[in-house]
């Protein structure tokens, strides 16, 4: 790349911070209220979730306000907030009404464990802009470092008695595109909710009812009465259990990670199932595009050993024999694991071997789910002259992500519903789950196209990235692939 065009790059990727503030409730939640996290919200710990929804269209502004000229020369950094930034807060400020747990500060309960005191404290706005660039050229040019930089961070503090888990950031593109990111601790939600707590946000906008409205409590997430912790899935947990904790970031970034985001069309992905229609019938786009990214990931890491693993996530609100609502709020995702030969995953034919290895897992039944709630909830530092598993403090979270490579499917995620603008639609939504560690993680998410069109998200080692961008597999079947830019 050319002087010039690297500095085109850097201003077409700078964001520039106006003004942080505090949107709180439109509505005061009843005093004392206070909501537990849930056993599979402790698992989470050790990560947190940012989303980026794209708009490459601008939002209405008041009547009563000026029109805001091109160049976003109407743009306050006062903190008061432009004609595009006022109408949002107060739609933010109505939709969090209906979502005390997200306005409220963690505390600690009688037994050591996380809950959420619903204090309407509220929740931490950033506005910014992006001046030199529109959404489309953003997302055609910008690096994925440069991407995180739309959903600021404030990590955890010691004390998180006035720190606002939830973060969401307006950032204004040039020509009038706009983007929301938020940030939330994985303990306080999974992507399908949080991606529905933008939703919500969208449809009291547009001055519509809430779709699905958010459901905070399930008597199903809880320890039975006859525990069952002899599942396979158990045994999985207890191995990542064992595992040490992760290492601290490496300061001479010899351990760096990559994002490649690839959107295949609806052609594509009609195009590899197909291929594979013999040796896997009635494929889905999850098995075949996790398939073609763990062949992939095999081809560009050298074996260490003749078999090679893999962390599955499912989502299983509509799983369960009493379906949890799509508004549950928390963590509802299950981790399973697969393994196959590493020849095989690497040579011809890697796919179907992938995909047949994923569709054989027997071990996301509702009884896996629930075992691995009994066995977490019997986790516990017990209270002196106690048993073990009747209180006290749950042990440290685990390594739920690492250290194998992890493929999530987040095919149900309602994201491309969150619309601000009756009828119109994000451009494209990001999700990253940090820190990465490992082997990485892959996503598989929705598209704005109809069909069996899907945006695959992979943040991989460097190297193993590197190559997985170039992979002639992938290649063939002709995915767009966002944000152009390398990490430097």
């Amino acid at each position: 790349m050319s002087p010039q065009a690297d500095q085109e790059e850097g201003l077409m990727s700078r964001v520039q911070l106006k003004a942080k503030k505090t949107v709180v409730s439109g509505q005061p939640c009843r005093q004392g209220k206070v909501y537990p996290l849930s056993v599979i919200d402790h698992m989470m710990g050790l990560y947190s979730l940012r989303l980026i929804f794209y708009y490459d269209h601008p939002l209405p502004v008041k009547e009563q306000q000026p029109r805001r000229l091109a160049g976003m020369s109407n743009n306050h950094s006062s903190g008061r907030g432009g004609p595009v930034v006022v109408p949002l807060e107060e739609s933010l400020s109505e939709a969090l009404a209906f979502f005390p747990p997200v306005t409220g500060r963690l505390n600690r309960d009688a037994d050591g464990n996380w809950e959420v005191k619903c204090n309407d404290a509220g929740v931490r706005t950033v506005e910014a802009a992006v001046p030199g660039a529109t959404v489309a050229e953003w997302l055609e040019a910008a690096d994925p470092e440069a991407e995180l930089s739309l959903a600021q961070w404030e990590k955890m503090p010691d004390d998180p008695t006035f720190w606002s888990p939830f973060y969401v950031q307006l950032t204004e593109f040039r020509d009038g595109g706009f983007s929301i990111g938020l940030s939330c601790p994985h303990m306080h939600a999974d992507p399908h909710c949080a991606a529905l707590l933008v939703k919500a946000w969208g449809d009291v906008h547009r001055k519509s009812g809430i779709a699905n409205p958010p459901f905070f409590h399930s008597h199903g997430l809880r320890l039975r009465k006859s525990p069952n912790t002899a599942t396979a899935s158990v045994e999985y947990y207890r191995s990542k259990a064992a595992l040490p904790p992760p290492p601290p970031a490496d300061p001479d970034n010899s351990l760096r990670f990559n994002t490649i985001t690839f959107r295949f069309s609806d052609v594509s992905v009609r195009r590899v199932v197909s291929e594979i229609s013999e040796s896997l019938p009635d494929a889905t786009p999850f098995e075949v595009l996790a398939g073609l990214m763990w062949s992939a990931c095999a081809r560009a890491t050298p074996a260490a050993s003749h078999l090679r693993d893999l962390n599955l996530l499912t989502e299983f609100r509509k799983a369960m024999h009493a379906p949890l609502p799509h508004g549950f709020f928390g963590n509802a995702i299950h981790f399973s694991h697969v393994q196959a030969g590493a020849e095989e995953l690497a040579g011809d034919g890697g796919i179907a071997v992938a995909a047949r290895a994923i569709r054989a897992d027997a071990c996301r039944t509702e009884e896996d789910v629930r075992s691995v709630i009994d066995w977490w909830e019997e986790r516990r530092e017990p209270e002196e002259g106690s048993d073990a598993g009747s209180g006290g403090k749950f042990l440290p979270p685990i390594r739920m992500y690492g250290p194998a490579l992890t493929c999530a499917n987040l095919e149900g995620v309602m994201a491309y519903g969150a619309s601000f603008v009756e009828g119109r639609r994000p451009s494209h939504v990001s999700c990253h789950v940090i820190p990465p560690e490992g082997e990485g993680v892959v996503l598989v998410m929705p598209s704005p196209e109809e069909g069996l069109s899907r945006t695959v998200i992979a943040t991989l080692p460097e190297e193993v990235a590197r190559r997985v961008r170039a992979d002639p597999e992938i290649a063939k079947y002709e995915p767009k692939i966002l944000f152009g830019g390398q990490s430097k």
